[in-house]
C-alpha cells in the first residue's frame, strides 16, 4: 500500500482560504444566476456555477480578486448556455413541422405582485441593468465589487441602479418623490 506525502502548509492554507469563498460566494453565486435565469432547472444552474468554482480553485494563486472572477465566469457561462440552447432550438424547430400556437391572454385581474412578478420585473430590464440590479438588491453586494466584477465603473453602476429603480416604478405603476419636496422625481 502507497501513502501519499502530507499536503504542505502552503497548500493546506490556500484550500482553507478557497473552503471560506466557497462557503461565502456559493449561495451568492446561485442565487445571482438563478435571478438572471429564472425559468433555468436547478440542475443546470449547477451546471453553471460549478464550473465556475473549479475554475477558481485551480487559478486560485492567480486570481487577484476571485469575487469578481467568479461572477464574469459565471455570466460567461450563462451566455454559452444561451448559445448552446439557441443552437438546440434551431435544431429542434427544423426537425418539427410547423403548427400555430394558440396563446391565452392572461386576466389582468389575475396578476398580482409576487416573487415571479418582481422577475417578470427584472426580466424587462436591459441585461446590464439587470446583472447590475441584482447583484445590488438581491446579493447585496456593494457598488465597488459590482463595478470591479461587471468592468465598469462605480458611477455606470448608480446610473443603472438609477434607471433600474425607474423602469420598475413604471412596470409597477409606481413613482418616487424627492426626499422632503413632495416632487415627483425626474
Amino acid at each position: 500500500m502507497t501513502s501519499h506525502p502530507p499536503p504542505d502548509e502552503a497548500a493546506r492554507a490556500r484550500d482553507a482560504e478557497f473552503a471560506r469563498f466557497f462557503a461565502d460566494y456559493q449561495p451568492k453565486a446561485v442565487a445571482f444566476v438563478q435571478s438572471l435565469e429564472q425559468a433555468m432547472p436547478h440542475d443546470d444552474v449547477r451546471e453553471i456555477v460549478s464550473p465556475a468554482f473549479l475554475a477558481i480553485y485551480t487559478r486560485w494563486d492567480k486570481i487577484t480578486n476571485p469575487g469578481a472572477y467568479l461572477f464574469k465566469t459565471l455570466r460567461n457561462g450563462i451566455k454559452e448556455r444561451h448559445r448552446t440552447s439557441v443552437r438546440h432550438a434551431l435544431l429542434v424547430q427544423r426537425l418539427t413541422p410547423s403548427r400555430t400556437s394558440q396563446v391565452n391572454s392572461p386576466d389582468p385581474l389575475e396578476r398580482e405582485i409576487s416573487d415571479d412578478y418582481v422577475k417578470a420585473a427584472l426580466q424587462q430590464l436591459p441585461p446590464a441593468m439587470r446583472q447590475v440590479a441584482v447583484m445590488k438588491w438581491m446579493l447585496d453586494l456593494p457598488d465597488s465589487l459590482i463595478a470591479e466584477a461587471l468592468g465598469i465603473t462605480r458611477s455606470t453602476v448608480t446610473t443603472h441602479l438609477t434607471r433600474a429603480t425607474r423602469r420598475l416604478q413604471q412596470f409597477f405603476g409606481t413613482t418616487a418623490t424627492e426626499p422632503g419636496t413632495g416632487k415627483e422625481e425626474r
